[in-house]
């Protein structure tokens, strides 16, 4: 997200700039009294309609930034951590269904849970039948008075005899709370399986739309832009078709950086549906300081605090 954010202020930037040299050609030809007032006013507003668009996509990226930066625990001077110029690019193919489902099932850790308190619930049941005739026993020491006047003292032991409760209750109610947690089990894990289709399924068609950027629009936008030049220069078109033809461009290499970002948002859906990574690329993030420094102290405790928790 920071590092689609980044890449969807600097194309903001070059469309203002787009807009901006728009702009400034229209004043001056309105000027020489060749375009109306209202061609003048539409191009001021396609202008504005930018920078407003710059500002937002620049506050985006403030955000999300900031957002990493607490996740990474980072502040002072590791605040001023970079990012790579550009995404990575887009594996060819995915992995198949078949093998991310399995990976879910055997790395979720919520289902290892789950499937750990049925063992427990299910091992319990086992000890409540084995021991269920076997109630309550109390072991002492007994000491009494024979007939010749002397004191007899041995142990005493009593047992209750389960005729009637033979703990029918407690077994139900355990065989209900395994039939309960077996469930649980069995609705988690189809969820995940539910969960890692979806994500793949929305991967795929966003790796589509990717490659038909790439491949198709944002070709057909730069030949576009190429054939507006020609025109241009033996004055067949005006210098607004140019930069429109400029502008679409930049949208188009906007829309697919969007489609791009999307692209790793799902990805990292995926990987976190499955329990562990995917094949893994180059790390995203790279601190700015390059050689090692001293584990700083956490912010918010003086050096007098330090000293007093030390004593």
């Amino acid at each position: 997200m920071a590092l689609g954010a980044e890449q969807m202020t600097a194309v903001r930037k070059l469309v203002v700039d787009a807009a901006e040299a728009s702009a400034e050609l229209a004043q001056r030809l309105h000027e020489a009294g060749n375009i109306s007032d209202l061609q003048l006013t539409n191009e001021i507003g396609l202008y504005e309609s930018a920078r407003v668009a710059w500002a937002k996509s620049d506050t985006q990226r403030i955000a999300t930034r900031e957002a990493l930066t607490r996740l990474m625990g980072l502040w002072g001077s590791r605040v001023a951590w970079t990012l790579p110029q550009s995404l990575p690019e887009v594996p060819s193919e995915e992995r198949p269904l078949e093998d991310l489902e399995a990976a879910a099932i055997e790395c979720r850790l919520d289902l290892a849970a789950a499937r750990e308190a049925s063992e427990v619930l299910a091992q319990a049941l086992g000890v409540t039948r084995d021991w269920r005739f076997l109630a309550v026993a109390d072991v002492g020491v007994s000491a009494e008075r024979d007939t010749d006047g002397q004191w007899v003292t041995g142990p005493e032991l009593s047992l209750e005899l389960p005729i009637f409760d033979q703990r029918q209750a407690e077994i139900a109610r355990r065989v209900a709370d395994l039939r309960r947690a077996d469930d649980r089990v069995f609705a988690l894990a189809v969820g995940i399986r539910s969960e890692v289709r979806e994500a793949r399924d929305r991967l795929v068609a966003l790796r589509r739309l990717v490659d038909h950027y790439r491949d198709v629009v944002i070709p057909v936008r730069e030949a576009a832009v190429a054939f507006t030049q020609q025109e241009y220069n033996y004055m067949l078109v005006g210098a607004f078709e140019l930069i429109l033809a400029k502008q679409a461009e930049y949208d188009a290499y906007q829309e697919y950086m969007e489609a791009d970002r999307d692209y790793w948002v799902t990805r990292s859906d995926l990987e976190r549906a499955i329990g562990g990574g995917l094949s893994s690329s180059s790390s995203a993030v790279r601190p700015a300081e390059t050689e090692e420094a001293p584990t700083p102290s956490k912010p918010g405790h003086d050096q007098s605090h330090q000293d007093h928790e030390g004593d």
